[in-house]
């Protein structure tokens, strides 16, 4: 996974987060197993699906679902790693229409705005 900031203007930058089928993988495969050993589907006794079926009917779902998890983690633990004072949330960018289950790796990039610093000199208030 890479994840680069870029500023975009003084108070607003771009986080790209690079997103490869190593992040997600296990986690996709591990999403399939449960659906295996829970699934009743007509046919098969309860938690003997084959796991091709099951990859076939819910891989998709799970990859997309797995893929979010990873890109929202990593722009949450960035974001704290840096203590990057946000103005609102991250906006995401708007994505081209992708075939999301014929790619492994993804980029995306989050707009973000960021709390001026502010200094004030309290030496020079005076209290009615």
């Amino acid at each position: 996974m890479e994840i680069i900031r870029e500023n975009k203007a003084e108070l607003n930058d771009i986080i790209k987060i690079s997103i490869s089928q190593d992040d997600y993988k296990d986690n996709v495969n591990g999403v399939l197993k449960k659906y295996q050993k829970t699934a009743n589907i007509p046919g098969f006794r309860k938690g003997m699906v084959p796991f091709g079926m099951i990859q076939k009917m819910y891989g998709k779902v799970a990859k997309l679902e797995e893929i979010q998890k990873v890109g929202v983690d990593a722009l949450n633990k960035y974001i704290d790693d840096n203590n990057i004072k946000l103005m609102g949330e991250p906006i995401p960018e708007a994505l081209e229409e992708t075939a999301f289950d014929l790619l492994d790796d993804f980029t995306f990039n989050f707009e973000i705005g960021i709390q001026p610093e502010v200094e004030v000199d309290l030496a020079n208030i005076e209290l009615l």
